[in-house]
């Protein structure tokens, strides 16, 4: 057993407070006194009470008050319960408490249990909201045997965020509890939002105040002066260690803060067992500035890693780089917007701002179709940030309580899907007098709106390249909430009679599905007139539809390769007997009813069309967008589903 400063104790899975030898009343027993039997607790200050149990009109014009909003951050941290007994017949110590989840108290909760001021009590934190939990005393008669208290009973106030108590760790709580997405809860022990585990860097603060008082300027703190800045004072007690380490398990210290902040920290100050990620992020809505983008794929991916939790994510304050992170991650998991900003206003800073906070909860409609819900305004950002499907499934399969979700959250492919393919062109050829900031919003919209599993999309002009992979260089990009296992290039012929265009080739994604092997290919293939010469052949084909053809067929064979494939984009066929060859190797297409009687013709040159391999069928094909884009192209969705 071993004390620490402050009088707390976390002893392994047996949590414990050793209380020494002291004279007690004469008497029969050990008694529990406090909670009464049957109580509910709470660690949350009445203060936060009434502000959280306002309604969000009122809560928000309280928040605007500085002196208010004063007051609410005075009293935002968990308050530790007293738990109290009597020794009624000079009963011993030293004295343990047990409180389990179990009657039999064969096992123990994972509470964090510390000294009182009185010797015949210890504070109790970290209960799980509306859960039951029974409690007892054991000590030691006057003849030195153990004797005990009878079993007490008391429930945890069901108050949400839980609060958590770790000794000079402030603005700690637990993201669990909250129902989430089909009415699955959120798990606890998994994910805490907190202030800093240690100071910023002193040399940092410094620094800071002498560019205050004008003695040094800003561009005096060079690369080379930050390189000799150093970590901060740790803020973890011993106390505090033992129970991050031997209760919660604590696995990843993700910090959120800069270089200078950290002081080119290297470890956690919760010790070496736990990994360090320093990711400098952004607050509010910076996050949706593209220079801040890369941050936040990266921070996402560090809870799509089971062996990562149970994580902790914090900047200085616990506020705003924190607070952005919290609603990223409790949004995905479907919690509401209102629950997600009372959890913010709980931190209460003195500086806050919500016009700020109500950026960043609203910059994400931006991303999805207009009424989506949250949740899927934060996937859709979440896709432009490169985080694909599977990724946020694998974090949704960790997070929610039906653990069930998370073996089949690797292999998860719908049996239905969409697929969304445009050519976005050069913006200005088939209408120069409309601005090209038009076309752009107007493409983004549509897109947004597609809400496709798999999009493709040709640039020539690199208006809208991503950067995120090697599609870019062809003029064909992808956005792809199923994560493709394999990004190519498939070269296609370019020269025909000696005759060569320079460019047209198809980017391919494969995914693996239950041991079958799915391709999407995004193609952009030769056009009219690309190819010199009006030259026909026997076939009466002009040199372009001859190259075409020969294109088609290269597509063919590759997709041959795969169990299932999908095909779109711009064929640049120019009559609907080009495709007679994709019909003769049994793929269906969207876009040629005139011909093939399958699904309504968009155009009467079906350049643009989405075609599929045999195993899969085409249930429903439709414009994207009753607009006109840009050019002649038209923007294609269609829903596919595995036959098999």
């Amino acid at each position: 057993m071993k004390s620490y400063p402050g009088g707390f104790y976390a002893v392994g899975s047996v949590l414990a407070v050793v209380i020494g030898f002291l004279p007690f009343p004469s008497g029969a027993e050990i008694v529990l006194e406090n909670p009464a039997s049957g109580a509910v607790v709470s660690t949350r200050s009445p203060q936060m009470n009434r502000f959280l149990s306002t309604d969000m009109k009122k809560a928000l014009e309280i928040f605007q008050d500085k002196k208010q909003r004063a007051e609410i951050r005075a009293h935002r941290d968990c308050v530790p319960v007293t738990f109290i007994w009597r020794s009624t017949d000079g009963e011993t110590g030293p004295f343990r408490i047990r409180i389990s989840e179990r009657e039999d108290l064969s096992n123990e909760a994972p509470l964090f249990i510390g000294e009182a001021e009185q010797s015949d009590a210890v504070l109790v934190a970290n209960f799980e909201p509306g859960k039951k939990y029974f409690w007892k005393i054991t000590g030691k008669d006057k003849a030195g045997r153990e004797c005990s208290s009878s079993v007490g009973t008391f429930s945890a106030a069901n108050e949400l965020p839980r609060q958590m108590y770790i000794p000079a760790i402030p603005n700690m709580r637990d993201l669990g509890g909250r129902i989430g997405l089909d009415g699955r809860r959120i798990r606890y022990g998994m994910l805490f939002r907190s202030a800093g585990m240690n100071d910023n860097s002193p040399e940092m603060i410094e620094d800071e105040k002498l560019v205050r008082r004008k003695k040094m300027k800003k561009s005096d703190i060079t690369p080379e002066r930050i390189a000799q800045y150093r970590p901060g004072k740790n803020r973890i007690t011993e106390a505090g260690h033992e129970y991050l380490d031997r209760v919660i398990r604590l696995r990843t210290d993700l910090d959120l803060r800069t270089v200078r902040e950290t002081g080119n920290a290297d470890c956690s100050p919760a010790g070496n067992k736990v990994r360090f990620v320093n990711i400098p992020f952004s607050v509010y809505e910076n996050i949706f500035k593209p220079q801040n983008l890369p941050a936040v794929a990266e921070m996402f991916r560090v809870f799509c890693d089971e062996s990562n939790y149970p994580v902790v994510f914090h900047c200085i304050g616990g506020a705003d780089r924190t607070g952005a992170v919290a609603c990223i991650l409790l949004g995905v998991l479907g919690v509401d917007a209102e629950s997600i900003t009372r959890d913010w206003l709980m931190t209460a800073n003195a500086y806050f701002n919500i016009d700020r906070w109500n950026k960043l909860v609203e910059g994400f409609a931006d991303y999805a179709p207009p009424g989506a819900p949250l949740h899927k305004q934060i996937e859709g950002y979440l896709h432009a940030v490169g985080i694909t499907y599977e990724e946020i499934e694998t974090f949704r399969a960790i997070m929610q309580e039906d653990r069930t979700a998370r073996a089949a959250a690797k292999d998860k492919f719908p049996a239905e899907f969409t697929v969304g393919c445009v050519n976005c062109g050069s913006f200005h050829y088939g209408d120069k007098e409309t601005p090209e900031a038009t076309y752009r919003d107007n493409w983004k919209k549509m897109v947004r709106d597609a809400d496709a599993d798999v999009f493709f999309f040709e640039d020539f002009g690199k208006k809208f390249s991503t950067g995120r992979d090697p599609g870019e260089k062809l003029d064909i990009c992808h956005l792809a909430k199923m994560p493709p296992d394999e990004v190519a290039i498939l070269p296609l012929t370019r020269e025909i009679d000696g005759k060569k265009t320079p460019r047209y080739r198809a980017l391919r994604l494969c995914r693996l599905v239950n041991g079958k092997r799915i391709a999407f290919y995004g193609v952009h293939l030769v056009a009219e007139g690309h190819i010199p010469g009006k030259k026909r052949n026997a076939e009466g084909r002009t040199p372009s539809q001859q190259l075409r053809k020969l294109q088609f067929a290269e597509l063919i064979e590759d997709a041959k390769k795969y169990d299932y494939a999908v095909l779109c984009g711009d064929f640049n066929a120019q009559i609907p007997e080009e495709y007679d060859i994709f019909v003769e190797h049994g793929f269906t297409l969207a876009n040629c009813s005139e011909r093939f009687g399958t699904h309504a013709s968009l155009r009467n040159i079906p350049a643009d069309n989405i075609i599929v391999s045999p195993g899969l069928e085409i249930v429903d094909f439709r414009l994207l967008r009753e607009m006109k884009l840009n050019t002649d192209h038209i923007p294609l969705k269609a829903v596919i589903r595995l036959k098999n």
